[in-house]
């Protein structure tokens, strides 16, 4: 099982990792990404309001790619603090429509594992 999500506050990590983090972009989101000396994974979002204007749009973005990580936590490498940048709106209202904007970006990142060969 891989280790807890957690919330990425302290302003240090968030500048370390916004300057040193690998990118990865696809459609409308850019994830930077670090490794982390434990095997829990540190999560944080940056989602302007001229981005996406509405306060609930964003919210429910924030919700809906954390239940994503959720679900698949099994398959996801631990280890590793995530830095989401929002580029434009989506326009996106449920997991459906995100699920394969983050499963590419993830794998692009290389934080999927590799399924076993039956």
């Amino acid at each position: 099982m891989s280790g807890p999500i957690l919330r990425i506050k302290a302003k240090e990590t968030l500048d370390g990792l916004h300057r040193h983090g690998a990118n990865h972009r696809r459609d409308f989101l850019v994830i930077k990404v670090a490794r982390r000396a434990d095997e829990m994974f540190g999560l944080a979002f940056s989602i302007g309001r001229k981005k996406v204007r509405f306060a609930v749009a964003r919210n429910n973005l924030r919700r809906l790619i954390r239940e994503w990580m959720l679900i698949n936590r099994e398959r996801l490498v631990p280890g590793h603090d995530l830095l989401f940048l929002v580029l434009r709106d989506p326009r996106v209202r449920r997991l459906s429509q995100l699920e394969s904007t983050l499963e590419s970006l993830f794998q692009k990142a290389g934080l999927l594992k590799r399924e076993a060969q039956a």
